[in-house]
């Protein structure tokens, strides 16, 4: 093989792996399946907070308590918000 058949065999090569391997992050992305939780509560604006995100079937979930106390016994606020989700494109900024 001459020497730029060669080169050009390499880069090839190299540009495929990256591309598979995004691809294959893409597909695990997609699939995302599982419950994400505050493994205590958080300062969070002068209290403390918990969240939790579900995603499920393309849904996402996140409920978060805001409380006084770190127990989360005080809680002066609960939100829930959701919706579907789905994968954009490639970040022009990040890698």
């Amino acid at each position: 093989m001459r020497c730029d058949t060669c080169l050009t065999l390499a880069a090839a090569l190299a540009a495929a792996v990256p591309a598979a391997a995004a691809e294959a992050q893409r597909d695990r992305l997609a699939a995302l399946h599982g419950i994400w939780a505050s493994p205590s509560a958080e300062p969070w604006y002068g209290g403390y907070g918990t969240r939790e995100f579900v995603f499920r079937d393309r849904r996402w979930s996140l409920t978060f308590t805001h409380a006084l106390d770190a127990t989360v016994t005080q809680r002066t606020f609960h939100f829930r918000t959701g919706g579907a989700w789905r994968l954009g494109a490639a970040s022009p900024a990040v890698p």
